[in-house]
C-alpha cells in the first residue's frame, strides 16, 4: 500500500466514522464494503462493518466479518466485545461469556461490559456470577438503567426478592418511561406475591412499550393469580398475537382456558391450533429412529418435566420413578428447570440417567433422548409453565405419551397416548377432544407420596370451637364466582361455621379485598372468613389443616395436591363432580380411598353432603382419626402397585409400536 493509499483509506474510514455516530447506517456500511473490497487486511474496515450489521438485526451475516476482524487485531477488547454481542443475539452464550471474559481482563470496569456480560451469564443459568458483574456494572455507572434493570431480574431468579425489588425500584426512578425496567420490577413483585402492585408495573411497561409480548403475559399470570380470568384469557390471547412464535405464549392462553367454565372443545380447539402452529418441525428436523423393535426386551424411559423439584407434580412422580423395576425399566429425566432444592437430588439419585435440559434447544435436546435410545419418553407437564411441548412435535423416541401436569389434551398428533383412568375421563365420555389415546390405569391415575415429617393429625376442631370451620387452600385462579356461590349456600346451611382459605395468592391486599368482595356479594360477611397467606415450611403449611373440619374442593378445576394434603392430616374433602377430567381428579382421588359418598354431582347435592357432614361430628371424628390408615391401605399411597400397572401400560405401548414397525 503507498502513502497516498493509506491517507485515501484512512480518510475513507473517517467518514464512515461520521455517519456511523450521525446514524446513516446505510452509508457506513457502503463505505466499510467497499474499503474491505478495495484493501481486505485493513482491520477496522472489517469491525465496523461487523457492528453495522449487527445493529441493523443481521447479527448471523456479522459473526464471519468481526471474527475477520478479529484474526487481523486478536488483542483488540473492542472486537472481542463486539464478537460477543453477535453471538449473544446468534443465542451462542458460551462463545459470547468467552469473549467477555476476554475483554473484562483488560477492561474490568467497562459498564457495557460487564451487563452484557452479567446478562450473558444470566441466560446461561450462572446467577452467582452473573449478579457479581452486574452490581458491579450499577457500582461503575450507578445511573445506567439497563444495569439495575437486569440486576433485578438476576436476583429475582436467584430468589433474592426484597433485593430484586431494590434493585427494580432504582432502574424506575433512574428511567420512569423505560418499559422493561417496569417490567422487571413487576416480575420481582409478583414473585412476592404482591399481585396489585405488580399489575400496576407490568401495565405501565404496556402502556410504554404496546408490543412487549413478555409484559402481557406476566400481567396475565397476575391476573390469573388473582382469580380474574376473564382478564387474563385477553391478556393471553393478546401476547399470542404479539409474539405468534413463541410456543410458551401460547401454551399459557390455552392452559388458561382451564379455568372457568369452558367446555372440551373449547379446550381441544385451542390446543390444536396451538399445534397447527408450533407442532410442526421443519423439514429435515425429526430424524429416523433405529430402536430395536423387540417387544419383550428392557425398555429406555424418559421423563420431560420442569417440576422435579418441590412442586405438586414431584408428590406424584417421585412414587413410580423411585419404584421402577429395574431390571425391566432403566429411567432417564429430563429437567427443563434452572432451579434445584432437595427434592430435585431425590430425582437424580432415583434415576438411571440424568439429564439438564434447561438451556438446550428442542433439536439438541432430541438429539440426546435419540443418542439416549429412548424408547418411550413420558411428558409431565403438557401446557404448563416451562413445558417442552416442541421438543415432542420433533419426536426422539418412537413412542410418546403425555401424563401428569396438566389436565387436557396437548393437540400434538406426535404423543401418541394420554396417561388417566375411568374416574377422570370415563369410557366414551370425551375420547374425541383428544388427540392422544386415552390409557385409562386401572385402579386410579395418580399414586400419592406423603411428605417424610407431617404433623400429627389432631382431634376434630369443631369439637373445641363450637363451630365448623370449612376450608380450601387452592390456588384463586380456581376459585370461580360459581364455587363461592355454592360454598356461601353451605355456610348459609351450616349457621355459625366459618371458612378459611389459604393460598400465596392472599399475600396481596388487592386479592383478599376481591375475594372478600365476591362472598359479600352472596351474603356472607368479612367475619366469617379467614384469608391466609403463604406458609413456606410444609410442616406449618399442614399444621393449618388441624383447624379445618372439612375441605371444599374448587370447581370445576379440581384441586389435586391440596385434596391428597387434606386427606393426609385427617380432613374429608366435598367434591363436585364435572363434565371434563380437570373437574372429575377429586372424584377419582375419592374413589381411590373408598370415600366415594364425598362424591356429588349437582351443585345442590354438593351443599346437601357438605352441610349433612358438619352436622354429623361423630362421623367426622371417625374419619378424621382413620384417615391416614385408610390412605395408607388404599391405591393412593401403594407406590409398588401402582408403578406395576403403569410399566404394563407402557409394555403394551411398546408392543403396539413394534407391531407396528
Amino acid at each position: 500500500m503507498t502513502g497516498d493509499q493509506q491517507v485515501t483509506v484512512e480518510g475513507a474510514y473517517r467518514i464512515a466514522v461520521e455517519h456511523h455516530q450521525a446514524g446513516r447506517l446505510n452509508e457506513a456500511e457502503a463505505i466499510c464494503r467497499h474499503l474491505i473490497a478495495q484493501v481486505p487486511g485493513f482491520p477496522d474496515a472489517h469491525h465496523m462493518l461487523g457492528l453495522l450489521l449487527h445493529q441493523a438485526g443481521h447479527s448471523e451475516e456479522a459473526l464471519p466479518v468481526l471474527e475477520n476482524a478479529l484474526a487481523l487485531m486478536p488483542d483488540n477488547p473492542a472486537v472481542h466485545f463486539n464478537l460477543g454481542n453477535a453471538l449473544k443475539a446468534t443465542g451462542d452464550l458460551a462463545q459470547a461469556v468467552s469473549h467477555y471474559r476476554i475483554v473484562i481482563g483488560t477492561l474490568p470496569d467497562n459498564p457495557d461490559v460487564l451487563n452484557n456480560f452479567g446478562t450473558a451469564l444470566h441466560e446461561l443459568g450462572d446467577l452467582a456470577e452473573a449478579e457479581i458483574h452486574l452490581r458491579r456494572a450499577t457500582q461503575v455507572q450507578p445511573s445506567s438503567c439497563n444495569a439495575w434493570a437486569n440486576l433485578c431480574t438476576v436476583l429475582a431468579d436467584f430468589g433474592k426478592y426484597s433485593d430484586a425489588e431494590k434493585a427494580g425500584r432504582q432502574a424506575v426512578t433512574i428511567a420512569p418511561e423505560f418499559g422493561n425496567a417496569h417490567y422487571n420490577l413487576g416480575n420481582a413483585l409478583s414473585q412476592q406475591h404482591r399481585l396489585e402492585e405488580a399489575i400496576h408495573h407490568f401495565q405501565e411497561a404496556i402502556r410504554l412499550e404496546p408490543a412487549l409480548a413478555i409484559a402481557h403475559n406476566n400481567l396475565a399470570n397476575a391476573f390469573l393469580a388473582q382469580g380474574r380470568f376473564t382478564e387474563a384469557t385477553l391478556e393471553y390471547q393478546r401476547t399470542t398475537e404479539l409474539a405468534p412464535q413463541v410456543p410458551l405464549f401460547h401454551s399459557n392462553f390455552v392452559s388458561s382456558l382451564q379455568y372457568g367454565g369452558n367446555d372440551d372443545q373449547v379446550i381441544a380447539t385451542a390446543a390444536g391450533k396451538w399445534a397447527a402452529q408450533h407442532g410442526s418441525p421443519p423439514v429435515g428436523e425429526v430424524v429416523p429412529l433405529a430402536n430395536n423393535p423387540d417387544p419383550d426386551r428392557p425398555l429406555r424411559i424418559g421423563y420431560v418435566s420442569p417440576d422435579f423439584r418441590r412442586h405438586s407434580v414431584a408428590w406424584f412422580a417421585d412414587a413410580f420413578i423411585c419404584a421402577h423395576d429395574q431390571e425391566q425399566f432403566a429411567v432417564t429425566c429430563y429437567y427443563n428447570n434452572g432451579f434445584e432444592d432437595e427434592v430435585t437430588e431425590r430425582f437424580r439419585n432415583a434415576s438411571n440417567t440424568w439429564r439438564d435440559i434447561f438451556n438446550l434447544s428442542d433439536e439438541a435436546t432430541a438429539k440426546i433422548v435419540r443418542d439416549d435410545g429412548i424408547d418411550i419418553l413420558i411428558d409431565l407437564a403438557g401446557h404448563s409453565m416451562k413445558n417442552r411441548m416442541p421438543l415432542f412435535a420433533l419426536h426422539p423416541a418412537p413412542v410418546q405419551a403425555t401424563y401428569l401436569g396438566f389436565p387436557g389434551t396437548t393437540g400434538l398428533e406426535t404423543i401418541d397416548y394420554r396417561l388417566t383412568d375411568a374416574w377422570a375421563d370415563p369410557e366414551g365420555g370425551g375420547d374425541q377432544w383428544y388427540t392422544e389415546q386415552l390409557v385409562r390405569l386401572e385402579g386410579g391415575f395418580l399414586c400419592y407420596t406423603p411428605p417424610s415429617a407431617a404433623p400429627d393429625v389432631g382431634p376434630v376442631p369443631a369439637l373445641g370451637a363450637r363451630q365448623v370451620t370449612f376450608g380450601s387452600f387452592n390456588n384463586l385462579s380456581k376459585l370461580t364466582p360459581e364455587a363461592i356461590n355454592v360454598w356461601a349456600k353451605i355456610l348459609d346451611a351450616v349457621p355459625g361455621s366459618r371458612l378459611i382459605l389459604k393460598t400465596k395468592a392472599l399475600t396481596d391486599t388487592g386479592a383478599q379485598e376481591r375475594v372478600r368482595e365476591l362472598f359479600q356479594n352472596n351474603g356472607i360477611a368479612g367475619d366469617r372468613l379467614e384469608l391466609l397467606a403463604l406458609v413456606p415450611d410444609t410442616m406449618g403449611h399442614l399444621s393449618v389443616y388441624n383447624r379445618v373440619d372439612i375441605a371444599l374442593d374448587t370447581f370445576p378445576y379440581n384441586g389435586t395436591t391440596t385434596t391428597v394434603e387434606a386427606l393426609w392430616m385427617g380432613v374429608p374433602t366435598i367434591t363436585l363432580s364435572g363434565d371434563r377430567h380437570a373437574s372429575r381428579v377429586g372424584t377419582s382421588i375419592m374413589n381411590m380411598v373408598g370415600l366415594d359418598n364425598l362424591i356429588a354431582t349437582q351443585e345442590d347435592e354438593y351443599v346437601a353432603k357438605a352441610a349433612a357432614l358438619a352436622t354429623n361430628l361423630d362421623e367426622l371424628a371417625e374419619l378424621r382419626s382413620g384417615m391416614r390408615d385408610r390412605m395408607r391401605g388404599s391405591r393412593l399411597l401403594d407406590a409398588e402397585g401402582f408403578t406395576r400397572t403403569l410399566e404394563g401400560a407402557y409394555r403394551q405401548m411398546w408392543r403396539t409400536w413394534c407391531a407396528s414397525t
